[in-house]
């Protein structure tokens, strides 16, 4: 018997009978598709925990030759106290040297953008499109601020 006589007769069905007919060929096939998933895969950059920049902002005052305890007594709380109210604040870091007193700030990511939108929309269906453009306009404002090109004067005209 031939290797033609093996093969089933009939009209062919496409890819799936190309592969049971030519056993050998599939596995060649899939074995390259595996090697060079294995081998582009090592090139993939992968990054577990995305970069994120949280808004920060440092407070600072500095008063050479003052110690370290006077300066926590008449400034650092004083300081503290002011800046505590600040909205959307989540984080505040007070760092006390001779002669410097510094403030570190960390606001919330999501809330600068919510709290516009949600002002502008006011709980109401006829306010949904004046949310939604809030919403438009604070997340367009944070792109350009990742990317350091934010200008106050795009706040006025957006007003």
């Amino acid at each position: 018997m031939s290797a033609d006589e093996k093969r089933p007769r009939g009209p062919r069905r496409g890819l799936p009978s190309l592969a049971i007919t030519r056993p050998v060929g599939t596995m060649m096939l899939t074995s390259v598709v595996i090697v060079l998933g294995l081998f582009f895969l090592r090139g993939l950059p992968l990054d577990l925990l995305p970069t994120i920049v949280y808004p920060q902002l440092r407070a600072g005052v500095s008063n050479s030759g003052v110690e370290p305890q006077v300066l926590e007594e008449t400034v650092a709380k004083r300081l503290e106290a002011a800046l505590a109210t600040t909205e959307n604040l989540t984080n505040m870091q007070t760092e006390v040297r001779e002669g410097r007193v510094g403030v570190n700030l960390t606001f919330s990511y999501g809330r600068a953008l919510q709290h516009p939108s949600i002002t502008a929309w006011k709980g109401t269906t006829a306010n949904v499109a004046s949310g939604q453009a809030a919403l438009l306009h604070r997340a367009s404002m944070n792109g350009l601020a990742t990317r350091g090109q934010y200008k106050r004067e795009l706040e006025k005209q957006a007003a």
